[in-house]
């Protein structure tokens, strides 16, 4: 079981913040290093897109342990990134939604979809 906060959509050109408590049985799992990426992928294609250099993540960031809980911060560059053109912030957006993918070390890799809305800076 794990709970991902905030379960919410994701914007252009704002940033956005994951925070995850990896438990397995209701306690907590130790895991040394964990990455977050966002994947122009449906759901079922993760783990073949993180294995697979021709579908690259849009955005790739490390964590943070941070009291037990492990924090993905991705900044507005990376976010702008979802745009056609990410130097113009009212340019087409890539997709309607996107994977993000958490990958821990000895920990099945956590998923879910988020929509893609447009922020204005």
């Amino acid at each position: 079981m794990v709970k991902l906060s905030p379960d919410r959509d994701i914007y252009t050109a704002l940033p956005y913040r994951v925070r995850v408590t990896p438990k397995l049985d209701g306690e907590s799992v130790s895991v040394g290093t964990a990455t977050a990426y966002l994947l122009n992928v449906s759901e079922q294609s993760v783990s073949q897109a993180l294995r697979s250099p021709q579908a690259p993540p849009i955005a790739t960031v490390s964590g943070s342990l941070m009291d037990g809980e492990w924090l993905f911060e991705f900044q507005e560059s990376e976010t702008s990134l979802l745009l056609a053109n990410p130097s113009d912030p009212y340019s087409a957006i890539k997709a309607e939604s996107v994977t993000l993918a958490l990958a821990f070390d000895d920990f099945p890799t956590i998923y879910q979809s988020l929509k893609v809305g447009r922020g204005l800076p």
